[in-house]
């Protein structure tokens, strides 16, 4: 049984079995209610001006238009952010033209890198499908018109780091040798 407190309310109304545990089962009209006025509350008591949506969140095309619709209507000019990725062009495209701000993670890949070991454009290295075309693309906002998947320059989030990737100090460090990205930090300050 799903250890949500919507579960313990009606487990068959609000959320939906997959695989071997439960997510919100977004079909329903009461969980996009329940969406809609959540987004609103925090958008009107606590003056939030921005949410991002996590990639790998459970919310569908449907959910992620209830959101964006309730947020406007509280904030008009609120910032929703959608993470991207680099294997689903489409899907980059289809958030974008919902409305959505999309981290643009090919940026981070062709200036940063895609690993220590796979270097970018700072270290003077074209990693994966990058080469000078691509990295033009990448600081002009990924426009669909340069091969990209934005139709608004406006609609990527240029990111080099985020709480799910390296710290750039780290990616460097770990890209030049300096330090062994498997060794273990002993003494404080030494790295």
């Amino acid at each position: 049984a799903s250890q949500s407190p919507l579960g313990s309310i009606d487990q068959q109304y609000y959320l939906k079995a997959i695989g071997g545990g439960y997510i919100l089962n977004t079909e329903r009209p009461m969980v996009k209610k329940l969406l809609g006025d959540a987004i609103k509350y925090w958008v009107r008591e606590y003056r939030i001006d921005g949410y991002r949506i996590l990639r790998d969140s459970v919310l569908d095309l449907v959910a992620l238009e209830t959101i964006k619709q309730a947020a406007r209507e509280e904030y008009p000019d609120i910032t929703l952010i959608a993470e991207g990725e680099e294997s689903d062009p489409a899907g980059n495209e289809l958030l974008a033209d919902l409305g959505y701000t999309v981290m643009n993670l090919p940026f981070r890949h062709g200036i940063l890198g895609v690993s220590p070991e796979e270097k970018g454009f700072i270290f003077g290295a074209w990693s994966g499908r990058n080469n000078p075309a691509s990295v033009e693309r990448y600081l002009l906002g990924s426009p669909r018109w340069l091969g990209g998947p934005f139709t608004n320059t406006g609609r990527p989030v240029n990111f080099l780091s985020t709480y799910k990737t390296l710290a750039v100090e780290d990616f460097i460090r770990f890209s030049e040798g300096s330090v062994d990205s498997r060794a273990a930090f002993v003494e404080p300050g030494s790295n």
